[in-house]
């Protein structure tokens, strides 16, 4: 074919040189043995040179001299490859022979693999049929990512498990690849733009017939995956599903020993002691490595009553809040265990917000899983376990909670009656002291009353003498008596009294602590009781050169 000029040349010809290269004709022939094209002969002119029937001619001729060689030099090549890459799948065995933990040999198989075929990216996916999901968790050659479980739908390992085939992608060719759906397209798209990729292919990891992951190459600078390089992928990730089998039953039985472990080491923390918060944050602590958990709990709720009382707690400095040592179950999930004495699960505020008085959100929790310890009559123990990440506890980690609660469930009963016996021993104590004290007190009030007995005998045989002398005194010598003498033998008389009243009140103290006494009011004559305690007082007021002055309605003057 001949171009008037480079620029009709660039135009007319797809994935033809540009312009600038000054070609104006192109001559394809044919390279063919026994019949069969193996291959083609290329030839171009520029400038004024043009391709005529003499040159067909020679160009043919040339063709069938070389048509040979070529044949034997691509077979030589394609068999070098062949070798060479049946070499690699060897290599590619040996290394994830080596270990059943696939991970730790993943940076030495994608050496390997990248010696083989050419890739800027690699990743093994993970993938759960029944769940729909995927997790990108073994990653060459990219920047490190967060592992997140991903959903399959609209995605080149979606299209690639439920399809069960290899899928090639090419960013040139992906808007009009009609194999892939359009969302899938277009985050397929996206993901190659962000990560600056050009050529993408993935293989299914199949065990049993039954997808179990993906293995993805991804290239900046290839446009697309050939056939052959195809081929090989998919037998690499033949070889490699085997490994990743073996290395998840690996890890599951690495897993379920550890756990195992933990549990134990749960069992003789707890039986140990609880009644420490020392020994319930390590608790918490081997907890922490079988389940996401910010906050645990154990509760002992009254059903009836729609209350608890916390007995243990230990809490992540994520969770905010005072913690409450009793509170109102009703309308928390804590007390719909406790009601129906099943489990509660909350994997979102939204979740939560059923429970009227659930506190999650604004203590920073936003995840929880809530297990009846069981009931004795109208208590049952409640264990809580709580997260401040949403979504975090699947059937797998319910499980494991449940399994952790049944298993504390006797110590934690135990550890109960343990408290409630010393609490018991600590009140017979008390009871005993007080009953002592009182005894003692008893003792001390009887010494009491007989010193008072004493000492109003003691006090009444003077004061009986003293009151009937001064009678005597006024009755038969009142006339021999001065009007001050009268007086003073007045008040001796008044003071007397008041004396024996007092050593009354002293008798009828012991009396009013028998309750053998009556209180009767009666009225009393105010002035002349105050009048009686100023001339008791008056003797003493002269010797100071004092005077007291006593005003009363009666009379309205002084005295």
């Amino acid at each position: 074919m001949n171009f008037a000029d480079a620029e009709e040349f660039a135009r007319e010809l797809p994935g033809a040189p540009d312009a600038s290269a000054g070609l104006t004709g192109v001559l394809n022939i044919p390279l063919i043995v026994s019949g069969v094209v193996v291959g083609t002969l290329t030839l171009n002119s520029s400038g004024d040179q043009k391709f005529d029937d003499e040159s067909l001619l020679m160009g043919e001729r040339i063709a069938a001299q070389i048509s040979g060689s070529f044949l034997s030099a691509s077979l030589s090549e394609s068999l070098e490859k062949e070798t060479a890459l049946r070499g690699t799948l060897n290599d590619i065995g040996e290394v994830i022979g080596s270990s059943l933990d696939f991970a730790s040999m993943f940076p030495k198989f994608a050496e390997i693999l990248r010696g083989a075929i050419e890739f800027d990216l690699l990743v093994l996916t993970d993938v759960d049929i029944e769940s729909r999901t995927k997790i990108d968790f073994l990653i060459e050659g990219g920047p490190e990512e967060e592992i997140v479980v991903q959903t399959l739908e609209d995605s080149v390992s979606g299209t690639v498990v439920d399809e069960n085939r290899l899928v090639d992608v090419s960013l040139e060719t992906l808007r009009d690849d009609i194999r892939l759906s359009a969302a899938t397209r277009a985050n397929t798209e996206n993901s190659m733009v962000s990560r600056n990729m050009t050529a993408w292919v993935a293989a299914p990891l199949n065990d049993q017939g039954k997808a179990v992951g993906v293995l993805h190459l991804l290239s900046k600078s290839k446009n697309e995956y050939d056939l052959t390089e195809r081929e090989f992928v998919n037998q690499v990730a033949s070889r490699v599903a085997s490994a990743v089998v073996k290395s998840r039953l690996h890890e599951a039985a690495r897993k379920y020993a550890r756990q195992q472990e933990i549990l134990v080491q749960i069992s003789r923390e707890i039986g140990s002691s609880l009644d420490s918060s020392e020994s319930f944050d390590r608790f918490s602590a081997l907890l922490a490595e079988l389940v996401p958990v910010d906050r645990v709990a154990i509760s002992n709720v009254y059903v009836s009553n729609q209350t608890a009382e916390t007995l243990y707690v230990s809490s992540d400095e994520s969770i905010h809040g005072d913690e409450r040592a009793s509170f109102r179950t009703g309308g928390t999930p804590t007390g719909h265990s406790a009601d129906i004495g099943e489990t509660v699960v909350i994997n979102s505020p939204e979740e939560g917000s059923r429970f009227s008085e659930w506190v999650g959100v604004d203590r920073g929790i936003q995840s929880s899983v809530t297990v009846p310890m069981g009931r004795d009559g109208d208590f049952a123990r409640i264990f809580q376990i709580s997260c401040a990440d949403a979504g975090v506890y699947g059937a797998e980690q319910v499980s494991i909670v449940e399994q952790v609660a049944n298993q504390i469930a006797a110590a934690v009963a135990n550890q109960q009656l343990y408290r409630r016996s010393i609490e018991l021993a600590q009140e017979r104590e008390r009871s005993i002291r007080l009953e002592a004290e009182a005894a003692r007190l008893t003792s001390v009030n009887e010494a009491k009353n007989d010193f008072l007995n004493l000492l109003t005998h003691e006090l009444k045989t003077p004061l009986t003498s003293i009151i009937a002398f001064a009678d005597l005194l006024a009755r038969g010598g009142g006339q021999d008596l001065s009007k001050r003498q009268s007086q003073q033998l007045q008040v001796i008389q008044r003071n007397a009294w008041h004396l024996d009243a007092l050593i009354q009140d002293l008798v009828d103290v012991s009396s009013i602590e028998r309750g053998n006494i009556e209180l009767e009011p009666i009225k009393t004559d105010v002035s002349a009781l105050v009048t009686g305690v100023l001339e008791g007082l008056g003797p003493s007021l002269n010797g100071r050169g004092q005077t007291a002055e006593l005003s009363t309605p009666e009379d309205g003057g002084r005295h």
